[in-house]
């Protein structure tokens, strides 16, 4: 035989419910709090971070037509040390971008953004292809194909920033605290330098830009002239005599081999001539090395001509292949 439960016992267990339901709802409300919170502090997190990058590829805009307006003043090395820097930085604020947190209210503006910049990081890191193929082929058309390509992806860029910032302003404005520059690297009114056919023609006009071999020396004496003798410069009196020589790389191209020549003639007398020959390698473009000559004999109040002279085989600049200079050892 069954009885019905008491009241006061059902009493409590509906208590014990609502209880549990009471329970449920503040932790639910809890969640969504912190959910919310977290989902604003990631929020804010990312639109402070693209406003970084936002800066900086402007920055980058203005160096791309920096260089692009001194095409005509650069020689290679410089140019080609410019388009890496751009490309590298470039290529530096796409992967800023990878590991950020993206919630659902800034997932339009993402997109946008991350198209711009991969767009201008796939462009500037083909520049360089680009310039070396008209460089080395003025006459043909695959460098300027491969820059055609560069002003498009630069251009498809410009209009998904557009598109970012256009995004930007449809946000809640209690977010968007920070204003975004404005970011175009081809404009309008550029076409004398932001093309392909601009870029193509001016990379093909510029001498400097023409591969060119070129080494030159230059040397100084140690200790040095410290006067003249009836324009003869006077070297003092001491118990050692160096004469350092810089081989510089002046051309555009690495130069692999080249030979140095370093003579010391006594002028009159026995006319005794010291010499010392080195073979260097490797020198870089605009780089420059340092041969120390330190057992060259010198003896007081005798007239001496020293000569240094650089040798490469594919040298387009005779002039500055030599070096020498008369002195007068001082007596004691």
């Amino acid at each position: 035989m069954s009885f019905p439960l008491a009241p006061s016992r059902e009493r409590r267990r509906r208590r014990r419910v609502w209880l549990l339901i009471g329970i449920a709802i503040v932790v639910g409300v809890i969640a969504l709090a912190v959910r919310f919170r977290t989902e604003t502090r990631d929020t804010a997190a990312y639109l402070t971070l693209a406003k970084e990058i936002a800066d900086d590829e402007a920055q980058l805009s203005q160096s791309l037509a920096s260089l692009l307006e001194d095409l005509a003043t650069l020689d290679r090395p410089e140019l080609m040390r410019r388009i890496e820097l751009l490309s590298s930085s470039a290529d530096e604020l796409r992967g800023s971008l990878d590991d950020v947190v993206v919630t659902g209210t800034i997932a339009e503006v993402h997109g946008f953004l991350i198209v711009a910049s991969t767009s201008w990081r796939d462009a500037l890191a083909g520049l360089d292809d680009g310039v070396v193929a008209v460089l080395e082929s003025p006459d043909g058309t695959d460098g300027e194909v491969v820059l055609r390509e560069v002003f498009e992806l630069l251009e498809v860029g410009d209009r998904a920033y557009d598109g970012f910032e256009d995004a930007i302003g449809r946000l809640d404005p209690d977010l968007v605290t920070q204003t975004y520059p404005e970011v175009v690297f081809v404009g309008p009114g550029q076409s004398n330098t932001h093309s392909a056919e601009a870029v193509t023609r001016r990379l093909t006009a510029s001498s400097g830009l023409a591969d060119r071999y070129d080494v030159s020396v230059t040397a100084t004496l140690d200790p040095a002239p410290v006067g003249d003798r009836n324009g003869v410069p006077v070297v003092p009196f001491g118990t050692t005599f160096v004469v350092n020589v810089v081989v510089a790389n002046v051309g555009n191209l690495d130069a692999a081999e080249m030979g140095l020549d370093v003579s010391l003639l006594e002028v009159g007398g026995d006319e005794v001539v010291q010499s010392r020959s080195e073979l260097l390698t490797d020198l870089g473009a605009g780089g420059a090395t340092t041969v120390v000559v330190d057992d060259f004999t010198v003896d007081p109040g005798k007239l001496y001509e020293v000569t240094a002279r650089v040798t490469l085989a594919e040298d387009t600049d005779p002039d500055n292949d030599v070096w020498s200079v008369l002195f007068l050892r001082n007596e004691e």
